[in-house]
Order: structure tokens, then C-alpha cells, then sequence
């Protein structure tokens, strides 16, 4: 309660020393005002704030593009920047390589196992069938069927090319190499044998390179004759164990532990490694070079941790630079939580496909060329288990090119395009929302989402605030779950609304009561309001007629190392800072007093 004999209206404290003050009095009004500081923020336009409302009156979140694919983890303050406006955070069955959409991830279809102890180890098309080459094995399939068809004993298969209707086979047994003709295989001796086989054309005829001794390359047009083989070779390096041969525009590329040589050919047609790049060395490894998939326009290759492509630059020109899921194309780091170990690649004509480890799941990653010589990617498939090879292959009957993988010892694939049975779920994590006010806090209650819904197919959204690691459902007020089954407009409806400085949605889709449910959508909005910091604005004028009353109060704007503090009339204290600008000193007439006295009209905000 106020002292009705008390001799002041407020006090001010500054350190040791207190000063009592009347307030100013006229038209029966004592000057003194406490409001809050309006919130006045900037909100940038990828943002995602809606043109036409003020931010402190509406601060929508919304997403109808994710083309540009995985890896943001929030946000950004640059506007130019369009990574920013059509990327997410994280996700697993989903394509968001078509603008407008996130598309349902297609089913993988087992074809069989192969034997127990076996790795499935390399894919290739022969004689319109896919074959796989195992630890000991040969496999093919037709799609519905899968047969072994050759077991090499003791054997350890090292590489596989079709070469002349004939499939080569490369195995660690000394001075032999293997020949199939889709029926029989024949055992073929040769001084040295071979550890990896390449078919491409020479400058008259096709030829096949093989490597021997792991650091020598030889050719032969005719390797069904052993006498056809070039000697004694040409020796790549300083010795380095030779990991891998691809051709890109015309010329075989070898990597070897250390780095990646060209093969060119000198005026009398000798073949010439030419080191690619020096500053490859850095990537020294057992594995270097290992992983590959070629197209012969351009390569990818893989040490297991870092990704990088060969591309054509011009005539005999070439360049290798790091590329992949795990970097980024602009000026944002690529969240950590995608990254992975790569294990295998493929690709064909309109897509990349990265297969990596992630805790225990394989993801696989599809690269889309967006523009030139930028891809973006998306968390296109994922399952649980091993890998260590992939090819995308088409043979006659298939309508579409599918993704053949290894999953531990089963075979898997995917359909690449126009797949019509689709994952049992998919999940898409958006970047963190922050309206790039990060100290602001904000408000959200109402979610709407726009989806295409095929039979009993669902989505669900759930949110997580701040640096929460768990996520919330979005529970419908009415409804009581967060499922949207609609196809077409969606909204869930918090009870409560939801407050944070920033958020996150984690959107999943299941599929229905049979695999050709699915549900894609197009676009979401998460409603929001701006709720600014309390800041509160004390505005008072005080009478003083001492000098050192003056003395004082202008020390309170001077003397910046330090706060003061406001005591009013109900001994309410409030810790405070003078803003710039202040105090205004005044002669007015005080009613109380009824003449003219000196006054000085001080504006403070409180320190929270």
C-alpha cells in the first residue's frame, strides 16, 4: 500500500547514494508512464514471412519447395541465398528432386540371398540378364529368379568386365583370370594374372585393360587368346596398389592408393600416366579411389569418406572436385547429421545415387544436376544392414531402369522412376525456424499442409522447440492425434499454443493397407505470432530544486558503468538504464506547488 505521509513519489538509487523526488503534477495527473517497448524486428524474405502482414502480427512458417535438397539445418539471414528457400534438414524415403513436391520413396524389392559368408561385391549386365559377383561367386538374375552360377572354390573375386559377348572375371589366384559365356566358365592362365578389368575402345578396336601385380596395366583386343595380352606392361607410379580404372571422355583414369593418373598415349602409341592432380595425395589411403560409378562423360569416386567427381573441362583438359551429399553448394555448412560413410555409387542419365552408412542404416542418396555443376541431394531410400555395391541397370522387358544394391547378403532394388509401390514411411525434418530473430520469442498454434493422398495413406506432424532433442506430436485439438488423411487441404489445431524461440517439424508419411498407398505433399504453413521480450519503458518527469539533485540526475546519463534503480510510491524496485536522448530538463508549472519550477522528464528501460 502507498504511505500516505510519505515525503516523495519515487526514488533513485545510483550506487551508495539515493535521491527522493516528487513527480511533476498537472491536470491532476502525476507524471509517470510504464509501457513496453513495441516490437519492431526485421524479418528477412526467406524467412518465409507473408508479404502483406506485419511480423509482430503474423509469422508464418512456410515450405512448398525442397528442391535443393538435404543438409540445412536452419534457416539463414541471406535472401540471395536459394539453398535457403527450398532445403530441409534431414529425412529418409522421400524425393524432392521435382519442385512443388515431396514425393513418397519407392519400395525395395528383395530378389533373394546369396549364400551364407558371401559379400555381394559388384553388379553388371550380361546378355540381358544382371549379374553379381560375390566373395567366391558368380550370380545372375532375371528379375524373378536368382542363380548361382559359378562358385570359384577358395577364389576371392577382385573385378568383373563384359568384354566381346564374354564375361571377364578377375580372381586372387596367381596367373589365372576367368571367362563366361553365359553357360560354362573357363579357367584362362596368363603371366600375372589380373586384379581389375576395364572394356573400352581403343584407338582401331575395343581392348580390355586389366591390372597386374596391382600396379601394372596391359591391354588386349582378344583376351578369350592369353598370347594378346601386351608386354610387360605399363607400370602406373611409384607402385602404389592401382584401386580402381574408369574412363571419362574417351581416356582410362586409374586410381591408385595415392592419387589419379591419367592414361594418355605419346606419338608412337605408348601409353603415358599423367598425374591428375598432386593435391590428391592428401587423401592417401589402403582405400583411396576404391568406390567409383562412371557414366564416361564424368566419374565419382570414394575413399569411404570423402566424395569427389572427374569431369571433362575441354579437350584433354580435366578437373576433379569435391562434390557429394555431404557438402554444401552455398554458403551454409551441410548439417552433421546426414553425413555418412560411402560405401557404394551408381548413376545413369538423370541421377546420382550415393549409398552410405549412417549408424547401422544404409541411405541412399540421389543426386540430381540441377544446375551446372551443382547437384542437390535427396535422402531418396534407406534400409537396415550392409552394402558395398550398387549399379542402376535396365534389361529388356523392364519399363524403367531400377537400382540394384546389396543388403548384407540379399538383393535389393528400386525402381528409379514412375515406381507405383512405395515405402512403408517416409520422414523429412525441416530446417530450424527461427524467422531469423533468434532472441525472439514466438508463438504457434495452427498447422495447414496441402497433400495427395492415394487409399489409406496418412501423414504426421510433430514439432521440437529450442534445443530440444525429442519431438512433440502436433495434436489437433479436436481430433486428439496429429494425422492428416486428407487429400488435398489439412489443418491441425493446438489446444495450447506452443511457444520457443525456434522450431522444427518433423513430417512423416505412412503409407496405407497395401504398398501402393502413399501420400506426397506440397506444401505446409505453421501460424505464428511474435512475442518480443518484456521490455518494460518507465517515462516520468520529477521536480528537482537542489544542484545536487542536478548533479545527480545527470550523472544517472554520464556515469555509463552502471545502472540505477526506480523505486516508486509502492516500493517496487526496477533495475534500469537511461535512454539516449535524456533527461530533457523543463520549466513547468507543477499544480501542487502552483508556480514554475524546474523539471526534468527522465525515459528508462528496465534490465531484464
Amino acid at each position: 500500500m502507498v504511505t500516505a505521509h510519505k515525503d516523495w513519489d519515487i526514488k533513485l538509487t545510483q550506487g551508495a547514494t539515493t535521491h527522493k523526488f516528487r513527480l511533476l503534477q498537472q491536470r491532476g495527473q502525476k507524471a509517470w508512464t510504464v509501457s513496453e517497448s513495441p516490437p519492431n524486428p526485421r524479418v528477412e524474405t526467406e524467412a518465409a514471412s507473408r508479404e502483406g502482414f506485419r511480423p509482430d502480427r503474423e509469422l508464418p512458417f512456410v515450405m512448398e519447395d525442397w528442391v535443393w535438397g538435404v543438409g540445412l539445418e536452419r534457416f539463414g539471414s541471406q535472401a540471395l541465398d536459394r539453398g535457403h528457400l527450398f532445403r530441409y534438414a534431414d529425412g529418409f524415403n522421400i524425393d524432392t528432386s521435382q519442385a512443388g513436391i515431396i514425393q513418397h520413396g519407392p519400395l525395395a524389392e528383395s530378389l533373394g540371398s546369396v549364400s551364407a559368408g558371401e559379400t555381394i561385391l559388384e553388379f553388371i549386365l550380361f546378355q540381358d540378364k544382371v549379374y553379381l559377383r560375390t566373395t567366391n561367386k558368380l550370380y545372375s538374375t532375371d528379375g524373378a529368379t536368382l542363380t548361382e552360377e559359378k562358385d570359384f572354390g577358395a577364389a576371392v573375386t577382385l573385378s568383373m568386365a563384359v568384354f566381346n559377348d564374354k564375361l571377364y572375371i578377375a580372381v586372387d589366384t596367381a596367373d589365372t583370370y576367368w571367362e563366361w559365356n553365359g553357360s560354362a566358365a573357363t579357367s584362362k592362365t596368363v603371366t600375372d594374372g589380373a586384379s581389375l578389368f576395364l572394356a573400352t575402345q581403343g584407338a582401331l578396336n575395343p581392348i580390355l585393360i586389366r591390372v597386374l601385380n596391382n600396379n601394372f596395366i596391359s591391354t588386349a583386343i582378344d583376351p578369350n587368346d592369353v598370347t594378346s595380352w601386351d608386354a610387360p606392361g605399363v607400370k602406373v607410379g611409384e607402385g602404389d596398389t592401382i584401386n580402381s580404372i574408369f574412363v571419362v571422355s574417351g581416356f582410362p583414369f586409374v586410381g591408385t592408393e595415392s592419387t589419379v593418373y591419367i592414361l594418355a598415349t605419346d606419338s608412337d602409341g605408348v601409353s603415358v600416366p599423367i598425374e591428375l592432380d598432386k593435391r590428391l595425395a592428401t587423401r592417401r589411403s589402403s582405400t583411396a579411389f576404391s568406390i567409383k560409378a562412371e557414366s564416361g562423360s564424368d566419374a565419382w569416386l570414394s575413399d569411404g569418406r570423402d566424395i569427389m567427381r572427374v569431369v571433362a573441362e575441354g579437350f584433354e583438359l580435366f578437373d576433379i572436385r569435391p562434390d557429394g551429399p555431404f557438402r554444401s553448394f552455398d554458403s551454409r555448412p551441410v548439417t552433421a547429421d546426414i553425413k555418412g560413410d560411402p560405401k557404394s555409387m551408381a548413376m545413369d542419365l538423370d541421377a546420382v545415387y550415393i549409398l552410405a552408412n549412417r549408424s547401422g542404416d544404409i541411405y541412399v542418396y540421389k543426386g540430381v544436376e540441377l544446375t551446372r555443376g551443382q547437384f542437390a541431394w535427396t535422402p531418396w531410400a534407406k534400409y537396415t544392414g550392409t552394402n558395398a555395391a550398387a549399379a542402376v541397370l535396365k534389361v529388356t522387358g523392364d519399363a524403367d531402369p531400377y537400382l540394384y544394391v546389396g543388403n548384407t547378403l540379399e538383393v535389393l532394388r528400386f525402381k528409379t522412376e514412375n515406381w507405383t509401390t512405395f515405402a512403408t514411411t517416409w520422414e523429412l525434418e525441416t530446417p530450424q525456424f527461427t524467422a531469423t530473430l533468434e532472441t525472439w520469442d514466438k508463438m504457434w498454434t495452427l498447422i495447414e499442409a496441402f497433400l495427395v493422398i492415394t487409399g489409406s495413406a496418412k501423414a504426421e506432424i510433430s514439432y521440437r522447440l529450442n534445443n530440444d532433442t525429442g519431438y512433440t506430436d502436433f495434436d489437433d485439438a479436436t481430433a486428439g492425434n496429429n494425422d492428416m488423411t486428407v487429400s488435398g487441404f489439412n489443418q491441425l489445431k493446438l489446444a495450447t499454443p506452443i511457444n520457443g524461440k525456434k522450431v522444427q517439424l518433423k513430417i512423416t508419411g505412412t503409407r496405407g493397407a497395401t504398398d501402393t498407398h502413399k501420400v506426397d505433399m506440397r506444401s505446409f504453413n505453421l501460424e505464428g505470432l511474435l512475442r518480443p521480450d518484456r521490455k518494460p519503458i518507465f517515462d516520468f518527469t520529477i521536480r528537482a530544486q537542489t544542484s545536487t539533485e542536478i548533479t545527480f540526475i545527470n550523472a544517472l546519463r554520464t556515469d555509463v558503468t552502471q545502472f540505477f534503480t526506480v523505486t516508486d510510491r509502492f516500493d517496487t524496485d526496477r533495475t534500469v538504464f537511461m535512454l539516449p536522448g535524456f533527461p530533457i530538463e523543463q520549466e513547468q508549472t507543477d499544480e501542487v506547488l502552483k508556480e514554475p519550477v524546474r523539471t526534468y522528464r527522465i525515459v528508462a528501460q528496465e534490465v531484464i
